[in-house]
């Protein structure tokens, strides 16, 4: 239910070991199939990595390219990783 709720726009409550991360990504992936990408915002570099690095294994098998945005990235990978389907980032880096 939670992936159909994000689909939708609309935010999801989730506690800690509820599968956010997995939730989230079928949300991504409905919402990346228009071709105007997806920004997942995770609330720190850390996670930003692991999940672009872990989910980006499912979105790639379904033919989607994922980026992730790191605090202290130059501009150049900035861009390229904009250029991505789906990107991973922190509140602080997007923008």
């Amino acid at each position: 239910l939670g992936g159909m709720v994000l689909h939708e726009g609309n935010i999801a409550e989730m506690r800690t070991g509820e599968g956010k991360t997995l939730v989230a990504t079928l949300a991504a992936y409905l919402n990346a199939l228009s071709g105007e990408g997806v920004h997942v915002i995770t609330v720190n570099d850390y996670l930003a990595r692991r999940d672009a690095e872990w989910m980006g294994q499912i979105y790639e098998f379904l033919g989607l390219s994922v980026g992730v945005i790191l605090g202290g990235m130059e501009a150049e990978e900035k861009r390229a990783a904009y250029a991505s389907d789906i990107i991973y980032g922190t509140n602080n880096e997007f923008g």
